[in-house]
């Protein structure tokens, strides 16, 4: 049985690496979030459109264009 040892003693993993139990982030978690930050960025943006929208219209008509 020691040929399956590395000279630490701890047995071989054939190159793999084990993340400790409990410190994974299922992929669920990812889309959740995900999820949440889209419709609260949709909410924003829609909330804020008109204010937005105003806010570029008085910007553009200070600019000295005379055609």
């Amino acid at each position: 049985m020691t040929a399956n040892l590395n000279p630490t003693g701890s047995p071989r993993h054939s190159g793999r690496r084990y993340l400790p139990e409990g410190s994974g982030v299922s992929v669920l978690s990812y889309v959740l979030v995900t999820a949440v930050f889209v419709v609260v960025l949709i909410v924003v943006l829609t909330s804020l459109g008109n204010s937005i929208g105003e806010g570029l219209q008085d910007l553009v008509d200070q600019i000295p264009i005379s055609l």
